[in-house]
């Protein structure tokens, strides 16, 4: 069996997608869109991780349908949305980044392999590129730190098993392992072959300060020594502007979710106007708890059946001649945009499309 480059597992991933594409959730059809970008930013993939990829995504879809009946809303959920501002004012700014960068070293120091030795520049070159490049639109949003080290009398096995075993550094996130080849510079013919360890965390909720942290080890096996190269990303989130945040006196919203015609939608579809004050102030809680996204990123844009289209979810909040418009861009699924007397901002989904559907599920 031979490894896979990123191209042919992509294309492998997309085909298989395609082939069994019912999905009856845009939340699930959003989540296994991300993994499959996930899965993709590798460099190169062993036959074996590509064909448990591919049985991954297959089991994904197949859980889709069995699920459906616990995704449905009931009128109970409207009661328990947040009541009032649950944002007060905007973040200060660069707050966010100082925090990010503290997880940034949190994370090195979490390697802390017994024996290892700091190294102040790089080893071999093995070791001469990360594991993985996540890419970022806005790189001034993204953190990127790398620590070298040798650790005497080891092997890669071992300090592979030693790292997976421990408790993850990121919340949520569980360390694989894999493995690749590379040529060995002025040795035609000659391979370099690494074993890598990497954590990925949440890709679009994260954090209130921060997004996709993601630790990548790189270990190769030199004489009775390994070399250790630790690479952090972490995407650290904007401050607000405190124009998107709703005013407190709200005379109605009119909230519409519009079902989509590329698979089959039962959720609760069509427009109403809330009115009713204490309606509207857990509305406005809502809109307002959500988050700011690093600006750019790796979107998911499924392809469209000709003559469908995906589901479409707003919420317009009317105070007298102001309106703020907050729509769930389903299309790229790239989180909630709003706009409001000229400012704009992209925000992460959270709750956002839950509470259209309980909202227009105590319409009825």
């Amino acid at each position: 069996m031979t490894d896979w480059t990123d191209d042919e597992l992509g294309a492998l991933l997309t085909k298989t997608f395609g082939d069994h594409e019912t999905p009856d959730d845009v939340e699930d059809a959003r989540d296994i869109a991300r993994s499959m970008l996930i899965i993709q930013r590798r460099r190169l993939w062993p036959a074996v991780v590509a064909a448990a990829a591919v049985a991954a995504v297959i089991a994904g879809l197949a859980t889709w349908a069995a699920h459906q009946s616990s995704d449905s809303v009931s009128t109970g959920d409207v009661a328990g949305l947040p009541t009032g501002r649950a944002a007060a004012a905007a973040p200060v700014p660069g707050s966010h980044r100082a925090v990010a960068l503290a997880e940034v070293e949190h994370l090195l120091d979490w390697v802390d392999i017994p024996g290892a030795r700091p190294l102040d520049s790089p080893p071999p070159a093995a070791l001469d590129q990360p594991a993985s490049s996540p890419m970022t639109s806005s790189p001034a949003y993204q953190l990127h730190r790398t620590q070298f080290w040798v650790v005497a009398g080891a092997s890669t096995s071992d300090l592979a098993h030693l790292l997976t075993d421990r408790t993850s550094p990121i919340a949520g996130a569980t360390g694989g392992t894999g493995g690749g080849t590379q040529p060995e510079p002025g040795h035609p013919g000659r391979s370099i072959t690494t074993t890598t360890v990497s954590w990925i965390g949440d890709t679009e909720h994260g954090a209130p300060q921060y997004v996709e942290p993601e630790l990548d080890l790189v270990l190769f096996q030199d004489g009775s020594s390994v070399d250790v190269r630790a690479d952090v990303w972490i995407s650290w989130r904007p401050a607000r502007p405190a124009a998107t945040y709703v005013n407190s006196d709200v005379s109605s919203v009119t909230v519409t979710y519009r079902r989509a015609t590329s698979y089959p939608d039962r959720h609760p579809a069509g427009t109403v106007v809330v009115t009713d004050r204490s309606q509207i102030a857990r509305l406005v809680g809502a809109v307002d708890a959500l988050l700011m996204t690093p600006p750019g990123g790796l979107f998911s844009c499924p392809v469209m059946r000709p003559g469908t289209r995906p589901p479409s979810a707003s919420m317009v909040f009317h105070s007298g001649d102001r309106t703020w418009t907050f729509e769930d861009t389903f299309g790229c699924g790239s989180g909630v945009g709003v706009t409001t007397d000229g400012a704009r901002a992209a925000l992460d989904g959270g709750d956002f499309v839950k509470t259209i559907w309980a909202t227009l599920a105590k319409a009825r």
